[in-house]
């Protein structure tokens, strides 16, 4: 795993125990590369029925 990659794995776990709201704002600002302004300023109608697939590495 690549430093990188650690301190991704260590926020995403450090936002389970923050709770709701925040923790999934955070997770969604980390997946979307978005601000947490960003986030946190969106709509209900602005997100919609998104539906994500995160690949791996095949190699």
């Amino acid at each position: 795993m690549t430093p990188e990659g650690a301190v991704i794995g260590f926020v995403w776990r450090a936002r389970d125990s923050a709770g709701d709201p925040i923790g999934r704002l955070a997770k969604l600002a980390l997946l979307t590369g978005q601000r947490r302004g960003e986030v946190a300023g969106l709509r209900r109608s602005e997100i919609g029925k998104l539906q994500f697939k995160i690949r791996g590495r095949t190699d």
